[in-house]
C-alpha cells in the first residue's frame, strides 16, 4: 500500500517533507513483560507537556484471569520515567508494548487520573480545545474479580470542547488515566 494512493504521503503523519520539522519530534518505543503491580521504564527525556503514552497489553494465563489482573494504567510520571500500574498481580507476567510520542506543534495537552465507581457514565471538565485537532488516550484499572471479559470494556471520547466522557461496564471501582492532546 502506498499513503499517495489516498491522497497523502508520509509528510501528512509528521515525517520528513515539507521544511517544517514535522509533527512528531521523537519516538520512544519497547517491550516490557511486567511481574507484580508495578513497572518503572527509564527514557530518554522529552517535554512532558508535549509527550503522550500509547501500549497495549495482554496476559496469557487463562487459568486464573480475573478483570482486575487483565488490564493495565500507564503514565509519564517525569521527563525520564513511564510507569505501569496493575491492579492485582498475575501469575503469569503481563506483556506490554509501550510508545512515548513527543510532539513539536501542540497547543496544550491536559493529563489526569480519577478513580470512580464503574457502571455509570462519567464526565470530566477540561480547559477549552478544538475537538477537531484533539486526541484522548486513556487506560484504567478495576477491581472486579470477575472472570466475565465484560468487565474490561470501556469507552472514552471527547463530548464537547470542555468536557470528556468516560464509561464503563464493571460496577467495581476503576482508576483511570487519561491525556489530552491538542494541535496547533
Amino acid at each position: 500500500m502506498r499513503f499517495s494512493e489516498y491522497g497523502f504521503d508520509r509528510s501528512a503523519f509528521g515525517f520528513g517533507g515539507g521544511g517544517g520539522g514535522g509533527v512528531v519530534k521523537s519516538i520512544q518505543h519497547g517491550l516490557l513483560s511486567m511481574a507484580g503491580l508495578l513497572a518503572t521504564i527509564s527514557i530518554t527525556a522529552v517535554d512532558t507537556t508535549k509527550a503522550i503514552i500509547i501500549f497495549s497489553s495482554y496476559n496469557s494465563d487463562v487459568t486464573s484471569m480475573t478483570a482486575d489482573k487483565y488490564v493495565v494504567r500507564a503514565s509519564i510520571t517525569t521527563s525520564t520515567t513511564i510507569n505501569f500500574v496493575a491492579q492485582t498481580a498475575a501469575s503469569l507476567n503481563t506483556q506490554i508494548a509501550w510508545t512515548v510520542v513527543e510532539f513539536n506543534n501542540v497547543k496544550s495537552l491536559q493529563k489526569g487520573s480519577f478513580t470512580q465507581q464503574g457502571g455509570i457514565d462519567i464526565t470530566k471538565s477540561i480547559s477549552q480545545v478544538d475537538i477537531n485537532k484533539s486526541l484522548l488516550f486513556y487506560s484504567f484499572t478495576t477491581k472486579s474479580t470477575s472472570t466475565n471479559i465484560l468487565q474490561i470494556l470501556s469507552r472514552a471520547y471527547i463530548e464537547d470542547d470542555t468536557t470528556l466522557s468516560f464509561s464503563f461496564i464493571t460496577s467495581f471501582d476503576v482508576t483511570c488515566n487519561w491525556q489530552l492532546i491538542e494541535f496547533n
